[in-house]
């Protein structure tokens, strides 16, 4: 049976973005990339010590992890480290860096090297699960993880970001 009338239907965005509301929270995760040994985050402080706040939380669960998986020391490589944005053109950079990172798991050293062949690592990037890069250029990865909006307006949506991203691997791979 199908209900007729009563209150228009709700988009999953506007469900989402009550959510993000409702949950007060400390920044909103603009891109990742999870790596084997690491993982890289763009994200936007929505309050003062947010990241600080929300790398804490993270913490708590490697803690967690640890208990429930009988194990000690670090989830990932390293500490956290922080650098800060400082305008539109560092923006670009990181957003690309952080989504191109999966590269070096078929092409090591391709940030030095070079790429020996780029559609491989193209095909890669765009497949990797572990990345919000899929959700940018039109897919859906992890779709609700991610405030994208902000990012493609600067970048000029999903095509103008596929671009950008496939054209700086085609740099590298004529090194």
């Amino acid at each position: 049976m199908i209900a007729r009338g009563g209150p228009s239907p709700v988009s999953l965005v506007e469900i989402e973005e009550k959510e993000r509301k409702r949950r007060n929270l400390f920044v909103e995760i603009l891109a990742f990339c999870l790596m084997p040994n690491h993982i890289h985050l763009l994200l936007k402080q929505l309050k003062d010590n947010g990241i600080s706040e929300f790398m804490k939380k993270l913490g708590g669960y490697v803690s967690y992890f640890n208990l429930k998986h009988k194990r000690k020391g670090h989830l990932f490589q390293d500490k956290f480290k922080e650098v800060y944005i400082e305008d539109e053109e560092q923006l670009k950079t990181a957003f690309v860096y952080v989504h191109t990172n999966p590269a070096s798991l078929i092409e090591p050293g391709w940030k030095e090297k070079g790429i020996k062949d780029l559609h491989k690592t193209i095909d890669f990037i765009e497949n990797y699960k572990w990345s919000s890069y899929a959700d940018y250029i039109g897919g859906k990865n992890f779709p609700s993880l991610t405030s994208r909006e902000f990012l493609l307006e600067i970048m000029g949506g999903p095509e103008r970001y596929k671009k950008f991203v496939d054209d700086w691997l085609g740099y590298k791979a004529e090194i």
